[in-house]
């Protein structure tokens, strides 16, 4: 009975690695803290032998005995085989390098070490005495962990394994040096294995630690995503190609999709939304464009983008019945929801917190989405709406007003008249509102000056409501030059990409979502004309310095709140249409709920905000 309730469970598990249709089975065990996710069985019904398939179970002959699969599995590790061929030996497993690979990582990983040469033994034995040279360095309690994780293939292989090895050997690019099995036990993809900031034609073994890590992130997410409140989830696109490669955001190489959003008094149950969006790869390694396995190739449909480069939600305005011969829910599509940047030819899964939608959206109904990507990306996502886990809240979102905006290059100079530019904005919140959250999605770009702005100078960005207290977001990450996107694979980045992908850069990583900066402004929000005053700086020093090549892509919004209560005191409040200063943002601005409401939320750049700087 329990061997057919495992595999009735099993049953239900998607059928991709990086599939958004994750639907883990129920009251699955979790893993220890330490190794977070659920401990999913080992799937004896496996037929797996390629890509994102879970896996067949298999045994090879290996110095310390056989090493079965599923006599190995435990549910919370994952399995790296490692590939090698003598020529890279000396290299690979460098002394240094084998010490660093262990010291940093993660215990729940069984290592196969995996020689190309016909005399597999001689190589398992060669191979077993420089590892052991570079634990020299370990504790006894290191070393006697990783002599039971490490395992050296010793005979001739017969299995599936050989078979994709030997594909990987024969389809260029070759160097790939093997793959993984997950946490839930489906095969995928290795990365790169060279460090983009030393030697490219030299594998380093340590980095296989980045690889564990980030399937101990995946299996964690998990865990994350079935905690959650009942979360609606609604499909918005699915497998949906984008691409330009003449790098400019325009609706003609856009996709364009209709939803039906849950009604304005549904939406007052969720606390949020996420985005949860993937990129997938057709071809593997996942760097390759096309059947032929050429790189660099004209025609990437299919494959994963070779550059980091932004991938954009936006939400369209509600078509406007008054002008009849323009439908502006597929003209104006310029409101912001969420911006990622792909990650250099590999697949990937994000989850974005993007609770202002909620204000976006506030009035409910159906609404249309637009997504655009420079490099080519197979985009599927999907809008989660999570409900509030106190039963006692009652706040809802009102509505907003968009904020500062970009040019039509979706940035703006990061030169000595940015903060002019971009200067203090005035708004007057909506009758009954009680909360006010200043929601914002920046980042750097260029690298101009010894500092290299703006992707790779730490800019700070200072916002102040009204008299109240500075609030700066700044980007430290950024003076990280070697490590500051490689230290945030806990938190999504996706690993050993084909490109620079590991140096810090401010606010952004290559294959990473932009999370937008949220302030709570509330202590500080008053009735009637508020302003919001904003100012940037370099390290501490004014951005008058920042040579020209530097700019800043943001786009920002002030979200309302109210409780029934509040809002049913200001209902016969009379109203005004309501604007904004900047085109871009304007055309986003949802007014239904604000209407309703008898909101007035005129926004200025100028006017009473800039006689208060005169003044002050």
């Amino acid at each position: 009975m329990r061997a057919i309730l495992v595999t009735l469970l099993l049953s239900l598990l998607p059928t991709t690695a990086f599939a958004i249709t994750v639907r883990l089975p129920p009251n699955l065990p979790k893993c220890e803290e330490s190794k977070g996710g659920f401990q999913v069985p080992f799937d004896a019904s496996a037929t797996g032998t390629t890509f994102y398939e879970r896996a067949k179970d298999f045994t090879l002959t290996t110095l310390g005995g056989d090493f079965e699969l599923s006599k190995r599995w435990t549910g919370c590790d994952s399995v790296m085989v490692l590939t090698f061929q003598e020529r890279l030996e000396a290299d690979l497993f460098e002394s240094g390098r084998v010490a660093k690979w262990l010291k940093g990582s993660p215990t729940n990983v069984d290592y196969i070490l995996y020689s190309l040469e016909s005399d597999m033994g001689a190589a398992a034995e060669r191979v077993k005495a420089k590892v052991e040279a570079g634990m020299a360095s370990l504790t006894a309690e290191q070393k006697n962990h990783w002599t039971s994780r490490i395992h050296y293939v010793s005979a001739k292989d017969t299995t599936w394994i050989a078979a994709l090895v030997q594909y990987l050997i024969e389809t260029p690019p070759n160097y790939v040096f093997g793959f993984n099995i997950d946490r839930y036990g489906y095969i995928v993809p290795r990365g790169n294995m060279s460090n983009m900031m030393s030697n490219l034609s030299v594998p380093e073994i340590n980095l296989l630690t980045y690889e564990a890590e980030y399937m101990n992130f995946q299996a964690a997410r998990e865990v994350e995503l079935a905690s959650e409140n009942e979360p609606r989830v609604i499909r918005v696109f699915e497998k949906d190609y984008t691409a330009n490669l003449d790098y400019v955001d325009n609706y003609s190489v856009s996709k364009f999709k209709e939803v039906v959003l849950p009604s304005a008094e549904e939406l007052r149950q969720y606390e949020r939304v996420e985005v949860d969006h993937e990129i997938e790869c057709q071809f593997f390694p996942e760097m390759r464009c096309d059947k032929s396995g050429q790189y660099g190739c004209v025609d990437w449909k299919g494959g994963c983008a070779e550059w980091d480069s932004p991938v954009r939600l936006y939400l369209c305005d509600k078509d406007d019945p008054k002008t009849k011969d323009v439908d502006e829910s597929m003209t104006q599509c310029e409101t912001l929801v969420m911006e990622m940047i792909t990650p250099y030819a590999r697949a990937g899964r994000w989850i974005t917190d993007v609770r202002h939608l909620l204000g976006l959206i506030a009035d409910g109904g159906t609404r249309r989405f637009r997504i655009f990507s420079q490099q080519p990306a197979v985009n599927t996502v999907e809008l989660r709406f999570v409900k509030k886990s106190d039963p006692n809240d009652k706040t809802f979102a009102l509505g907003y007003v968009p904020l500062w905006c970009n040019d039509e290059n979706g940035d703006m100079s990061f030169d000595a008249d940015y903060d002019e530019n971009r200067g203090p904005m005035d708004f007057t919140p909506p009758k009954g509102a009680t909360k006010a959250v200043f929601f914002a999605s920046i980042r750097g770009g260029g690298a101009a000056g010894t500092k290299y702005c703006a992707e790779f100078c730490n800019h700070e960005h200072t916002f102040t409501l009204n008299d109240g207290e500075p609030i700066t977001k700044s980007h430290p990450e950024a003076n990280d030059i070697l490590e500051g996107c490689l230290k945030q694979i806990g938190q999504g980045t996706v690993p050993t990409q084909w490109g620079n992908w590991a140096r810090g850069r401010a606010n952004w990583c290559p294959g990473r979502e932009i999370a937008p900066h949220q302030i709570d402004f509330s202590e500080w929000l008053e009735p009637g004309v508020n302003t919001l005053y904003y100012s940037t700086t370099v390290d501490g020093k004014q951005t008058g310095k920042v040579p020209k090549g530097a700019s800043i892509a943001m786009w920002s919004y002030m979200v309302f709140y109210g409780t029934p209560e509040s809002v049913a005191a200001a209902k016969d409040d009379s109203s005004e249409e309501s604007g904004c200063s900047c085109t871009t943002a304007s055309s986003g601005l949802s007014l239904g709920a604000f209407l309703a409401l008898g909101a007035l939320a005129l926004v200025s750049r100028r006017g009473l905000s800039a006689r208060r700087r005169q003044q002050g």
